[in-house]
């Protein structure tokens, strides 16, 4: 796999999967199924890849994990 992006606000060091973890948490209570956490990353737009199969640039990706760690 590729290399991680890290979001580090204010002293909180956040990995990507994380995140997604804590949103599944706060929305699902119970272990989410893979539809459920899919649900979770194309609402937030914390997808890696675009509809194209490309990587989406990193700046796309951390303002996105911001956003998602700012609803938790």
């Amino acid at each position: 796999m590729g290399t991680s992006e890290n979001l580090f606000i204010t002293g909180i060091n956040m990995d990507r999967i994380q995140i997604i973890r804590q949103l599944c948490v706060k929305r699902y209570r119970k272990r989410p199924t893979a539809e459920k956490i899919l649900a979770v990353i194309y609402q937030n737009g914390l997808n890696r890849y675009t509809s194209e199969g490309k990587i989406r640039p990193k700046n796309a990706l951390i303002e996105a994990m911001a956003k998602a760690l700012n609803t938790l």
